[in-house]
């Protein structure tokens, strides 16, 4: 079976790789599409992907968003009928969704965040959605979803499926930021700015302005990943004492390597929660049901308020064992469901 995967969110290719690396295994044929995103792009070509770039991002304006959409349909769906593709798969990629439907390709797409707003175009194109089982339910039909199946765990035990920790990996840290000894010694502490570019992200970022303006004064070796440039540009001028780097590192072996990670909600978040790693979430609005599950489990703190900054404490920890288990559990679930449709 050929089968077709687009990439169009960084969080994409940590979830794919090990899908990828069963399916060929199985003899499957995978061909892979990606657009220049956050740091998809430099992902796709660290781990040496064979991948075919079509297309960028619309931005926050919903017009410039529909013309983009448009746009990068039209290419998928050129790419896609010379290569005659049998099944169309990606996580939420409407673009794909939308060129596969007018090909007559089979569709399956995958989501975690019932907040997102293109579910309702996604879940509706799709020939098949395929959900956490934490998913709420209601979502499903509030989305149009015909057919849904459901994996046993979250998309972050799907993505830490073949991982093995890097023991090199605090050497190249040190070289991507310029870190010295010093640095290294002091909680190494990875903060991911809001996704201020999201239809789902409703502009409050009040908590965590107030959460950099005390981890500033603080003996902490702060590392800022940017989601897009305009957030490394002004964060580098507030905040003079962060760490930035152009490299794009293995966000998996990153955040393995640090002592905690601060984000305005996503997958780095759930990541660092799935390794032990202590993970705060300054997530805007209604808390995804993926964050709820991890927050009961005592793996994720949810920031809420004035108080909750001021109770923030870092310090050095020791790396603890992840659940393989689960992680096995749920990828062999997602690929019992790409292999459905080849029946």
């Amino acid at each position: 079976m050929r089968i077709w995967i687009d990439l169009v969110n960084s969080p994409h290719i940590p979830f794919f790789v090990p899908i990828i690396k069963r399916l060929k295994k199985q003899g499957h044929e995978v061909c892979i599409t990606y657009r220049d995103f956050a740091q998809t792009a430099q992902l796709v070509k660290l781990h040496q992907l064979d991948a075919e770039l079509i297309g960028g991002h619309g931005g926050k304006n919903r017009i410039a968003k529909v013309i983009n959409l448009i746009q990068r349909t039209v290419q998928l769906f050129k790419f896609a009928r010379k290569k005659k593709i049998d099944l169309a798969l990606s996580h939420n990629s409407y673009f794909q969704l939308m060129a596969a439907r007018l090909l007559g390709i089979p569709s399956i797409t995958s989501m975690d965040f019932e907040g997102q707003p293109a579910n309702h175009l996604a879940f509706r194109l799709a020939s098949l959605v395929s959900v956490p089982k934490v998913f709420p339910r209601h979502f499903l039909t509030k989305f149009g979803a015909k057919n849904t199946v459901f994996y046993d765990g979250i998309k972050e035990h799907i993505c830490l499926a073949d991982f093995e920790e890097d023991l090199s990996f605090t050497d190249k840290l040190a070289s991507a930021f310029t870190l010295s000894e010093y640095d290294l010694k002091k909680p190494i502490v990875v903060v991911r700015p809001p996704p201020s570019q999201a239809l789902y992200h409703d502009g409050n970022e009040n908590l965590f302005d107030q959460f950099l303006k005390k981890i500033a004064k603080q003996d902490l070796t702060i590392l800022i990943l940017p989601r897009v440039n305009e957030q490394k540009e002004y964060l580098s001028k507030q905040y003079p004492m962060f760490f930035f780097s152009d490299d794009v590192l293995d966000g998996l072996q990153l955040v393995n390597c640090v002592d905690a990670l601060i984000s305005g909600g996503g997958s780095m978040n759930r990541e660092a929660a799935c390794l032990n790693v202590p993970a705060f979430s300054f997530f805007s609005g209604e808390l995804p049901a993926v964050d709820r599950l991890l927050e009961q489990q005592g793996l994720l703190t949810v920031i809420t308020s004035e108080r909750d900054v001021e109770n923030i404490a870092f310090k050095k920890r020791v790396k603890q064992n992840i659940n393989d288990k689960q992680s096995q559990t749920a990828i062999n679930d997602f690929i019992k469901q790409i292999n459905s449709m080849a029946m």
